[in-house]
């Protein structure tokens, strides 16, 4: 597995700091012919499983959304592509809308499992 693959697979389960893998990926271009891998909603519902029980704080979900947001080089889970970027923008963005809490962060995870 090259590098660049295993640094996405990394940041869809971050068990390091998010930022230590943002400056690795980084070195790479956003841009990309192929997705390399997809963001599930297993993905993001861990994510925000992980930020209810205060292993991850509301900056480094913040950070983990910008990263993910707009890469060409990271896929969407094909029938929930379209709320999967929804809840990415969301998280990436605010200052725009709602400011992530527990009880926001239950939420999307009930919009992520129905």
């Amino acid at each position: 597995m090259d590098k660049r693959k295993q640094l996405l697979l990394e940041l869809l389960t971050p068990r390091r700091s998010v930022l230590e893998i943002r400056e690795e990926l980084f070195k790479f271009q956003w841009d990309s012919e192929a997705e390399l891998v997809s963001l599930t909603r297993a993905h993001l519902k861990n994510l925000l499983g992980d930020f209810i029980g205060s292993r991850l704080a509301v900056s480094d979900v913040e950070t983990w959304a910008e990263t993910i947001e707009g890469r060409d080089d990271i896929g969407f889970e094909s029938e929930y592509a379209e709320l999967l970027k929804s809840i990415i923008f969301e998280l990436a963005t605010q200052e725009l809308g709602r400011p992530l809490t527990p009880s926001v962060a239950k939420s999307y995870i009930e919009e992520l499992s129905s």
